[in-house]
């Protein structure tokens, strides 16, 4: 295996997902419907993708020095992951709990005009228990409070459940038993999902609702790891990562496994079904510096951009000219608008909070 490197081309999917999310956002913002643009719960399984590949593609790299059969590995991996997600997250969560009365009162004036954005009292003025539940990112293990703040976070509590789970199932990863592997989480998710506790969570913040996503990144980044050293059991895991996406029944999910796939692993030398010219492109497209850009802010643009969308389009409902244009048109504006603010205050939030929270974990990490 080749010494770990950043993988250029996931950055244009990290930094895409983020800003397709407050895409559908801003299409709720403007009552407007846009195909395959108002999907932005696909955007959200894109990011539980990349991060079920980045988690394990690094576990990887680092299972000489912190192999997974010591404690002190999973320890690492915690504090690491802790610190990487939690600071933002609680400096939003304050925000949210500050501002939650303004918010609401703006949600239901907008929601006259577009009643997608009116939400009940209770997300916006947080209970002492709701507020607990969040701060201890217990939250998406109960319906109640999956989705129960002014932030799109019900993703942040999935991704923690994940890292509860991910050393048990690199540990399972060393079995390599990877049919069982992809199957038995596979076919639990899809099982709960179809007939258990689907309708239970308002989002699906549960871990077994999304533990599907979470494999095809898996399966991918093993394959990527025996890229060189064994490319039949990269091709098999790459199969196995195709299945796993198709059996969620949702043909952008099954896209974005294809387009992760050709990006990483497409031979563009021997060129078997001459679609060489199309890969390099979409690599390049991939792997700009705008793209890498995209990528770092792209947590931060996440959790800010709601905040930022209901005084903007409290703003712009005041002018009968706005309400008056075409759905389009009124989403180009205020998507514009929210764009501009959002990866602003992100590019702050990034420099001075995500990443003195990721060097105080790697500190940490240090003295262990």
């Amino acid at each position: 295996m080749e010494t770990e490197k950043h993988l250029d081309c996931l950055d244009g999917f990290r930094g895409f997902a983020a800003l397709w999310v407050l895409m559908s956002h801003s299409l709720i913002f403007t009552g407007t419907s846009i195909p395959v643009l108002h999907r932005g719960d696909a955007a959200v399984n894109l990011f539980i993708i990349m991060s079920g590949f980045l988690m394990t593609y690094h576990a990887f790299n680092r299972q000489t020095i912190e192999p997974w059969e010591s404690r002190k590995t999973w320890w690492k991996f915690y504090i690491r992951r802790f610190f990487r997600i939690a600071p933002l997250y609680y400096f939003m969560l304050f925000i949210a709990i500050i501002l939650g009365g303004i918010l609401y009162q703006f949600s239901q004036i907008i929601g006259h005009y577009y009643p997608l954005v009116a939400q009940s009292e209770n997300r916006y003025l947080l209970s002492g228990m709701n507020i607990l539940m969040h701060f201890t990112f217990l939250f998406g293990f109960f319906p109640q409070f999956a989705s129960k703040t002014p932030l799109p976070d019900w993703s942040i509590g999935l991704e923690m459940q994940f890292y509860l789970v991910f050393p048990l199932l690199m540990l399972l990863l060393r079995k390599k038993n990877y049919l069982f592997f992809a199957f038995i989480l596979s076919m639990a998710g899809y099982l709960l999902h179809k007939f258990l506790i689907k309708d239970s969570f308002g989002q699906p913040a549960f871990l077994p609702l999304r533990i599907q996503f979470f494999v095809v990144g898996i399966l991918l980044a093993t394959a990527y790891y025996y890229k060189y050293s064994d490319k039949k059991t990269s091709i098999y895991l790459i199969i196995l990562a195709l299945i796993a996406s198709a059996l969620v029944y949702d043909r952008l999910t099954l896209g974005f496994t294809i387009l992760i796939a050709l990006s990483l692993f497409y031979d563009k030398v021997r060129d078997v079904i001459r679609i060489r010219p199309v890969v390099s492109f979409l690599q390049r497209m991939l792997s700009g510096k705008m793209s890498k850009i995209m990528a770092e802010l792209s947590y931060s643009v996440y959790l800010i951009h709601f905040i930022v969308l209901y005084p903007i389009g409290l703003i712009l409902i005041k002018f009968p000219q706005f309400i008056a244009l075409p759905g389009v048109v009124r989403f180009l504006i205020i998507f514009c608008c929210a764009a501009i603010v959002t990866y602003s205050l992100a590019y702050f939030t990034y420099k001075f909070i995500e990443q003195r929270g990721i060097q105080l974990g790697k500190l940490i990490v240090s003295r262990i």
